[in-house]
């Protein structure tokens, strides 16, 4: 059976792709987006586990007013009749424990339940931004599904899986002062050990630097 599942988070360019209208996927919302996205299968709040001191008023009452589908928390409350226990404990056992934000125990799930596609929508993660810290736990369960042969959608906007090809890009060399094309680390290593040279005088700073340029000179990996 082809499962398919879309995981929603709240980044807008990419949560208008969210492929809502098609039966097909299972849809897993998470924490204050029910009222921005029209529908969902699952439902996953993972803060906190004095949930009452924190949450508003408002959202805690929606939560408790759901009587359809399974909301995922660190534990059941009983004003929350759908609420359930996640298993997080299996989770860890299965993946280790990696979670870096509530998309990370979505994803376990999803990979541990036997879904054949996972899609990430209005998650992006971007530099700079509050969620760039968890883009090293999403990326790890991408890497899982990569390695289990689970097809997986990371939208364009996103800053998920993207880099350039070490070593193969052309401004990662230059020429040294006899021509010869070298790579940039040789003089970022020279310029920051110059930097300690002139903090320390002697000492560590001078061996080091003659070091690199020993290298550099003999062409030896840094």
């Amino acid at each position: 059976m082809n499962k398919k599942l879309a995981i929603v988070a709240y980044a807008l360019p990419s949560r208008k792709h969210v492929p809502f209208d098609d039966p097909a996927f299972e849809v897993w919302g998470l924490n204050q987006l029910y009222y921005k996205i029209p529908r969902a299968d699952r439902w996953f709040e993972m803060h906190f586990v004095n949930f009452r001191d924190v949450q508003p008023e408002f959202y805690r009452d929606w939560l408790g007013s759901q009587r359809k589908i399974p909301i995922y928390m660190q534990r059941r409350l009983p004003e929350i009749p759908m609420s359930v226990a996640y298993p997080r404990e299996q989770m860890a056992k299965a993946f280790g424990n990696f979670f870096t934000c509530s998309v990370c125990w979505m994803m376990a799930l999803g990979i541990h339940e036997g879904f054949s596609e996972i899609h990430l929508y209005g998650v992006h993660a971007r530099d700079g931004s509050a969620y760039e810290y968890q883009r090293p736990g999403i990326t790890y369960f991408l890497g899982i599904c990569r390695g289990r042969g689970i097809e997986y959608f990371v939208p364009p906007e996103s800053e998920l899986l993207k880099s350039e090809a070490y070593g193969y890009k052309g401004e990662g060399y230059e020429k040294n002062g006899d021509g010869e094309i070298i790579a940039k680390h040789f003089h970022h290593a020279q310029r920051r050990v110059a930097k300690i040279e002139y903090r320390e005088g002697e000492g560590m700073g001078k061996s080091g630097m003659g070091r690199i340029r020993r290298q550099a000179a003999s062409k030896e990996p840094a």
